[in-house]
C-alpha cells in the first residue's frame, strides 16, 4: 500500500512502524507527529527525500520551521536499502545531531553518503545502540564513541553494528576505552587495525564480538577467554596467527 496523508494527522501518535511493501513518497507532514517516540521504516519502494530539517521547513503548518522530534524521538530505524529516500547531498547525517533523545539508531541505505559528524558522540549522549550499514559512508568513525569521557560521550552506548562501511583511520582500544559493551559487530570496514587488543578481555558483559574482515594483526590474546558471557566470536579475514585461546573452548 501507499502512505496516506491522513496517517500523519494523528498528532498524538507515539509509535510508527512501517514495513513490507509500503510504497510512494514520504509526505513532508510526517514531521507533524510531534509526539513520536519510535519510527521504524523498512521498505525499498519508498521515494522522496528523507531530509528531516527540510520537511520541518517545508511543512506549511509549521510557521517557524521548528524541529518537532528533537525532544521526543528515541528509536529511529530506517532500513531503506534499494530506495531513493536519501540523495547524495542529503542532510540526514547532520540532522541526526538534533535528535538529542535518541537511544537506538539504525540506518541501512545504499544511497546515503557523507561522513559521521565528529561531535556525534557528545550530541547523542543518550545513545545505547548504533547500527549502520552505509556503503557510501566515508571519513572516520568518531573515537569518542569508545572512550570514557564523563557523561558527554554516549556513556550508555553498549551495542555497535557497523557493516560494509569503508572508513579511514582506526579504532583504538586502550585503558581509556569503555568496558560496558554487550555487542561489537564491526565487519568489512577495515577500520580496526593494529594488534588485537587485550582490552577486549575487560568487556565482561560482551555477548557478540564480530570483527570480521578488518586489519588486525598478531595473536588472539588469552584475555578473550575471560568473557564468560560471550556467545559469538568471529575474527576471520584479519592477519592473525597462532591458536585460539583454550578458554574459548
Amino acid at each position: 500500500g501507499t502512505l496516506t496523508e491522513e496517517l500523519f494527522e494523528l498528532s498524538s501518535l507515539q509509535s510508527l512502524i512501517l514495513g513490507g511493501k509500503f510504497s510512494g513518497t514520504i509526505p513532508t507532514n510526517i514531521i507533524r507527529l510531534t509526539n513520536l517516540e519510535r519510527l521504524h521504516l523498512q521498505s525499498s519502494g519508498i521515494t522522496g527525500d528523507f531530509s528531516i530539517s527540510s520537511m520541518a521547513i517545508n511543512d506549511e503548518s509549521n510557521d517557524s520551521g521548528a524541529f518537532g522530534w528533537s525532544e521526543t524521538l528515541r528509536d529511529l530505524r530506517l532500513n531503506v536499502t534499494g530506495s531513493t529516500v536519501f540523495s547524495t547531498d542529503s542532510t540526514m547525517l547532520t540532522d541526526l545531531l538534533k535528535l538529542t533523545q535518541l537511544e537506538n539508531l539504525s540506518l541501512h541505505s545504499d544511497t546515503l553518503a557523507g561522513t559521521l559528524p565528529s561531535d556525534m558522540p557528545t550530541k547523542l549522549a543518550n545513545l545505547e545502540q548504533l547500527d549502520l550499514t552505509l556503503p557510501l559512508l566515508r571519513g572516520s568513525f568518531p573515537q569518542e564513541f569508545w572512550t570514557t569521557n564523563g557523561t558527554s560521550s554516549s556513556p550508555s552506548l553498549h551495542t555497535i553494528r557497523l557493516k560494509e562501511t569503508i572508513l579511514i583511520g582506526t579504532i583504538i582500544l586502550d585503558d581509556e576505552s569503555k568496558t560496558n559493551w554487550k555487542e561489537v559487530l564491526i565487519s568489512k570496514t577495515n577500520s580496526i587495525a593494529g594488534m588485537f587488543s587485550s582490552h577486549f578481555g575487560r568487556m565482561t558483559d560482551l555477548r557478540i564480538l564480530d570483527i570480521t574482515a578488518n586489519a588486525l594483526t598478531g595473536t588472539i590474546p588469552s584475555e578473550i577467554g575471560l568473557l564468560s558471557s560471550l556467545e559469538e566470536f568471529k575474527v576471520s579475514g584479519n592477519q592473525l596467527y597462532g591458536t585460539i585461546p583454550s578458554e574459548l573452548g
